[in-house]
């Protein structure tokens, strides 16, 4: 048998493979080839003419890697190895690319490594083969012997790694990563964790069990996306918790124009890599996507990422790429979904002008595509906050969470709707629902928080504001939350030092104005209040203020007639804060006045029809 010393040279073309020497030659002349590209070229010529797997390659190269790093590492191996070959993906001569299995060695060669390494390891196998067989069969009675496997029902889509280089590459993983939490949700797994929490894990160096366990999961979802062209392939895989054990792998590729068929195959495949261990035969629920114009998707995302930093600079930036989208591709209703978002949060509007083009473009997003459970949940906070059509919110939350019971957003604000209705038990089992969906949320947890003040839990209010400060201690809802829940457990100082922390922070939001003017005028400091009241009131000359921030204040500093006046104005105005006048704690002097009860009246507020519900 010879030595791998003495092994003869192989041959394909003008070049020539030297292993011992690890060497690649092309007509005598050394061509530079790194370790890792080598050793692919030589798992090639092992087998000339056959497919060789990259599940193969990863367990030769790459066995103690992570999924990702392996994807990384491979593709790049591959194309260093064409760049020395002068190859192609698109016309292979040399080497080709099968999808989603792997890669195939084309030319002849002089001769095979296999012959030689299937000498080598011939003696071997014979003589591991009785103890091959024993193991296998003692495995095979200890799985029958193993408890059921519990069931999946919680997942975590962990932000993909992008295979690419540059900033739209970037917007394009991440936004892979939340269409594919989405469409997981849309097929029925009851909880897929929020972008927003795992993003804390973005090249993280914990280990599967550790986030998993931060995240309260079953399983998390791992990924990495390349764009080459206008071909974009993903390759996910399903890995569980408790064991640390990969599930399920697999590869997708497709043209950009095909993105949401894409986005849809990703989801599908990980729901059944679950439903093939756990629960075979339920159906998926996606319908045949449409094509989408490639440079409105991408648009779109970058739209998306500036939406999510919601500062005064990245909002009409958001606004000018959702227009963009709109105009490359008429028929793409997310970008519609988008700018409805814009309006409702923008305050560069005045709200009798931003709400009619949020309710316009949440319209044309559902007309456009009834089965998004995000243009449901804006048209639901629309009918909330703006139209105070209760019965229409109420209708387009539940059917929003109907469609995606594993998102969160909807369960978020249904919980504050359920709160402002005063339907309390549903509120807290809301509320909770969205902090299980994102646990490291600081949205949720202020959820939770207003859900609990509007339901007098005021402890919990207390605990939800000091698990967003362990998020972000500069977080000025945190310090409302306190503030809020300290006046109203008739902690003067404790809500007077929250509420000046939330104004620093906040850079004197008119809101901390009000508390901080509530608080001083209940502790009998009347001076220091009007000059927060008049503070408030010179802010209003630049932007609109809420009249029910003036009601707050004016309420603490016993100006009860002037305080009623705030809140007409504010039902005038149909200021989106009057939405809790039923069940905010501190107008709870004012339940008895007959204009107060004439007021709620015209808000024409849904009667609490049962106990369990207060």
């Amino acid at each position: 048998m010879p030595s791998p010393s003495r092994q003869t040279a192989v041959r394909f073309g003008t070049f020539e493979v030297n292993p011992p020497a690890g060497e690649l030659r092309k007509q005598g002349v050394h061509i530079k080839l790194h370790e890792k590209p080598f050793q692919v070229l030589l798992a090639l010529l092992e087998h000339p003419g056959e497919v060789v797997t990259r599940k193969e390659l990863q367990d030769r190269l790459w066995p103690g890697d992570t999924f990702v790093e392996f994807e990384n590492g491979l593709n790049n191996a591959i194309s260093r190895l064409r760049e020395a070959l002068s190859d192609t993906a698109d016309n292979p001569r040399f080497i080709e690319t099968i999808p989603r299995r792997g890669y195939r060695f084309l030319p002849e060669v002089s001769q095979s490594l296999s012959s030689s390494r299937n000498a080598r390891l011939r003696g071997w196998r014979m003589g591991i083969g009785a103890t091959l067989a024993a193991a296998l069969t003692i495995g095979a009675v200890v799985r029958l012997v193993h408890t059921r496997v519990q069931p999946i029902k919680s997942l975590a889509v962990l932000p993909f790694r992008d295979l690419g280089i540059g900033t739209a590459d970037n917007f394009f993983a991440d936004g892979m990563t939340d269409a594919v939490t989405t469409e997981l949700a849309k097929l029925g797994v009851s909880k897929v964790i929020s972008e927003t929490s795992v993003a804390k894990f973005k090249n993280t160096k914990e280990s599967v069990p550790q986030i998993a366990r931060a995240l309260g999961v079953d399983a998390v979802v791992e990924g990495a996306v390349l764009r080459e062209g206008d071909r974009v392939r993903i390759t996910v895989q399903l890995i569980r918790a408790d064991t640390d054990r990969h599930l399920w792998a697999d590869s997708y590729q497709r043209q950009m124009t095909d993105i949401l068929a894409l986005q849809d195959e990703v989801a599908l495949g990980v729901a059944h890599a679950i439903k093939l261990e756990l629960s075979p035969g339920a159906p998926g629920r996606l319908t045949s996507p449409k094509q989408v114009n490639p440079d409105a998707y991408e648009a779109y995302l970058k739209g998306r990422y500036f939406m999510e930093k919601r500062d005064e600079e990245s909002l009409p930036r958001a606004k000018d790429y959702f227009q963009q989208a709109v105009h490359l591709d008429p028929n793409y209703a997310p970008a519609y979904a988008g700018l409805s978002d814009y309006y409702m949060l923008t305050d560069a509007l005045p709200p009798e002008q931003a709400v009619p083009k949020a309710r316009e473009y949440a319209q044309e997003a559902l007309r456009l595509d009834s089965t998004s459970p995000d243009s449901h949940t804006s048209l639901a906070y629309i009918y909330f906050y703006f139209d105070w059509n209760w019965p229409g919110a109420d209708q387009e939350f539940k059917r929003a969470i109907a469609l995606a019971p594993g998102l969160v957003r909807s369960h978020r604000w249904y919980a504050i709707y359920l709160a402002a209705m005063r339907r309390t038990a549903e509120a807290v089992t809301e509320a909770q629902r969205a902090v299980d969906r994102d646990p490291l949320s600081i949205t949720a947890h202020d959820a939770a928080a207003i859900a609990a003040v509007c339901i007098g839990q005021y402890d919990r209010s207390i605990e939800e504001g000091r698990k967003i400060l362990e998020l972000d201690p500069n977080d000025p809802r945190a310090y409302a939350d306190i503030a809020v829940a300290h006046f109203q457990k008739g902690m003067y100082e404790e809500a007077l030092q929250d509420a000046e922390k939330g104004l620093a922070v906040s850079q004197r939001d008119p809101f901390f104005l009000s508390i901080a003017a509530f608080v001083h005028g209940r502790l009998g400091h009347m001076q220091q209040a009007e000059k927060l009241v008049e503070e408030m009131r010179a802010d209003r000359k630049k932007r609109f203020v809420s009249p029910y921030f003036f009601a707050t204040a004016l309420v603490g500093m016993n100006k009860q007639h002037e305080a009623m006046d705030a809140l007409e104005e504010g039902y005038k105005a149909h200021d989106a804060y009057m939405v809790g006048l039923n069940a905010t704690p501190w107008f709870d002097s004012f339940r008895s006045d007959p204009c107060f009860k004439d007021l709620v009246g015209r808000m024409h507020f849904p009667p609490v029809t049962s106990p369990q519900q207060q």
